[in-house]
């Protein structure tokens, strides 16, 4: 009986090892620092946006906390992602897209702007906002219109 159990340990064991785990297809990334990485796991062809964001740090990959979800879009150009000067945040746009069914032969593209700021140690969104979208940053803090929106300290 022992050495049954063993030999079904063995065969177990072995059919494990030739197990691969498939990487993650990636649609995009963005270098942030040497150990830091934006990555997007969707691209919708169609609107010409990405979506399901995910920053990795150190080789791990942390979905993206509050406010943002994957349903929502995002470009790739500066214009859409802006990373602060000391890297510890990146302002995204954050885009709801889709069609809206008027009646049973039509529909109406529906798109809502706005932006999120994301703290990047933490993977979580901290502010959002619509109108403070353009801008740039000064260090930590975002500056819309020459005001300060977001102040990182």
């Amino acid at each position: 009986m022992r050495y049954l159990l063993y030999i079904t340990l063995l065969i177990f064991s072995l059919s494990c090892v030739g197990t691969t785990i498939k990487p993650v297809p990636i649609a995009n990334k963005l270098k942030i620092t040497d150990q830091i990485e934006l990555i997007f796991l969707t691209y919708n062809k169609e609107f010409n946006l990405y979506s399901d964001p995910r920053l990795i740090n150190n080789e791990v990959t942390s979905k993206i906390e509050g406010y943002y979800d994957d349903e929502q879009y995002t470009g790739i150009d500066s214009i859409d992602i802006k990373i602060s000067d000391n890297k510890h945040y990146v302002k995204m746009d954050a885009i709801i897209k889709g069609y809206v069914e008027i009646s049973d032969n039509e529909k109406m593209l529906h798109e809502n702007y706005q932006c999120v700021i994301i703290d990047i140690k933490n993977s979580k969104v901290v502010w959002s906002g619509v109108e403070m979208c353009d801008g740039e940053w000064k260090d930590n803090q975002w500056i819309s219109h020459g005001k300060v929106e977001f102040d990182g300290k």
